[in-house]
């Protein structure tokens, strides 16, 4: 034999009197209504939840149908506004709207606030862009039953996040430079590596550095300068010629011929 479902579905008896309000705000919902959140103090809805915790009128239930009336959303909402004894047949949401009617799904935001019960960090979220957040402990009250969530414990998840943060935001501070302090064994390291010469601390070795400097300079341009003048010596268009080596030709003579 097939065992039979259990009703998801209760009914609760309050009665609204003359100048009185039941405590509830609805919402229509693909034609159904929905309560959309439930008012604080001495309403009929609150007397009937604290007398009735196993059949409490929660939030994102839905009404089907009020004194015998379930027609349509605007007919339950004309029999709620009546002044008399209520007989209201409600269901139990499967899954956690926001005000708007949209599934909630996990998505942790540490500083956000709990749009049931205020308190600040929350494990779910409307994803059709409903600015809507709810927390671990509502969305359990909301569902009966355990909360299946991706985020165990949110003290480590909100420490992950500031980390993350600031890593991200990088040090503020302004940055403190020390020069590292340049030893003896280490400049010998350096100078051996490089074949270059090594003196620590002397004044002498300096001056001596900058005259051998000056005077490869100075031999540099002591040897350009030479061979530019040998150069130029050898050159034949500026050699002077001797007296002695100048022959003039002598002018031709010129001879009388009889015929």
């Amino acid at each position: 034999r097939r065992r039979r479902k259990k009703a998801d579905s209760f009914s609760l008896e309050v009665e609204k009197k003359e100048g009185a309000m039941l405590g509830i705000t609805t919402q229509e919902v693909s034609g159904a209504c929905m309560i959309t959140s439930i008012e604080p103090g001495a309403t009929p809805i609150q007397e009937w939840n604290a007398a009735h915790p196993d059949k409490a009128l929660k939030v994102h239930d839905f009404i089907l149908e009020v004194n015998g009336v379930k027609s349509s959303y605007e007919g339950i909402l004309d029999e709620l506004r009546k002044f008399q004894k209520h007989v209201i047949v409600a269901k139990r949401s499967k899954d956690p709207m926001c005000s708007s009617g949209h599934i909630l799904r996990p998505d942790p935001r540490v500083y956000n606030v709990c749009d049931v019960c205020h308190a600040p960090g929350t494990q779910f979220r409307c994803q059709d862009g409903c600015d809507y957040d709810m927390c671990v402990n509502c969305f359990q009250s909301l569902t009966s039953g355990p909360v299946h969530c991706p985020l165990q414990d949110l003290t480590t998840f909100a420490q992950k996040r500031v980390q993350v943060v600031s890593r991200g935001e990088g040090n503020q501070d302004d940055p403190e430079v020390e020069r590292d302090s340049w030893d003896e064994q280490r400049l010998r390291a350096l100078c051996a590596k490089h074949g270059w010469d090594f003196e620590w601390m002397t004044e002498d070795g300096e001056r001596r550095r900058r005259a051998n400097e000056r005077f490869t300079e100075w031999k540099l341009e002591e040897s350009m300068a030479s061979f530019l003048h040998e150069d130029t010596a050898q050159m034949p268009d500026s050699q002077p010629l001797k007296s002695e080596e100048v022959e003039v030709a002598a002018p031709p003579v010129l001879q009388r011929v009889n015929s």
